[in-house]
């Protein structure tokens, strides 16, 4: 697959904050980690919550509903109790907007 637009410029997403984008159906989290947008599902593999409502910490993002915990750098799950990582998109930005490749 390509790279497609995610609807979101890099200035929509200033470094520590997350922002929703749904890119050809798909809800995408983006999350600037130090100045470099990172791309994962939104949606918490432990009971479906939409990770766009936890907290971002650094590259960890915190499911708002039982407290799971995935690096968003990666999608690896650091805290449980969710069973397994979240999706990790390529992403790549030019001339300020956001574009995501969803394999």
């Amino acid at each position: 697959m390509a790279y497609v637009p995610a609807g979101r410029k890099a200035s929509d997403v200033p470094p520590g904050t997350m922002k929703i984008a749904v890119v050809m159906g798909t809800f995408i989290l983006l999350a600037n980690v130090n100045g470099q947008i990172h791309a994962t599902s939104n949606v918490c593999p432990h009971a479906g919550a939409a990770l766009n409502y936890g907290r971002l910490d650094g590259p960890e993002v915190e499911c708002a509903l039982h407290g799971a915990v995935f690096d968003v750098t990666d999608g690896e799950v650091i805290v449980g109790p969710a069973p397994y990582g979240l999706d990790s998109y390529p992403v790549k930005v030019e001339d300020d907007e956001v574009l995501v490749d969803l394999g």
